[in-house]
């Protein structure tokens, strides 16, 4: 399969507990720096009060995943990744789309994100999104690097 085809043949669907063990190898490639580990993505999975949709292939190989909490009438992004083979092909766009459809059908006002400054790529994509950029907060990751705060306000 070539990767234009992937893009058209990958899904989006509510993130189960078999996929977990793909979506820890997919936080531990792209934030290798400080990863979430596997017990706060079971609590997440548990948790009413959270979107977590998998970004899947034909053969049902998770590729991406994003992960969001609901809180009164705001969602806080905690991450979104996609395997690094995979970027690109449109997986990132269409878990944002099923996390905004999700949110406004639920009556949220807003979306709110961390993402590291210099991650270009992501602030490019949730730029797309009407994402907007409100904060710079320092020495916000445990390494100590700063976070960019964006939002996003549902209409």
């Amino acid at each position: 399969m070539c990767e234009n085809e992937l893009a058209a043949n990958f899904r989006v669907r509510a993130a189960n507990i078999d996929d977990l063990v793909q979506v820890c190898e997919i936080e531990e490639v792209t934030f290798s720096r400080d990863p979430y580990p596997r017990f706060l993505f079971e609590r997440l999975l548990n948790d009413e009060s959270c979107l977590f949709y998998v970004a899947t292939i034909e053969t049902d190989e998770v590729i991406g995943y994003l992960v969001s909490k609901v809180e009164d009438h705001s969602a806080h992004l905690l991450s979104l990744a996609i395997l690094p083979a995979q970027r690109r092909l449109g997986a990132a766009t269409r878990l944002l789309e099923e996390l905004i459809a999700a949110s406004t059908q639920m009556g949220i006002h807003e979306i709110r994100l961390e993402v590291r400054p210099d991650n270009w790529a992501a602030i490019q994509l949730y730029s797309q999104f009407h994402f907007s950029e409100e904060t710079l907060f320092s020495q916000y990751y445990s390494d100590g690097s700063p976070a960019l705060f964006m939002r996003r306000v549902n209409e």
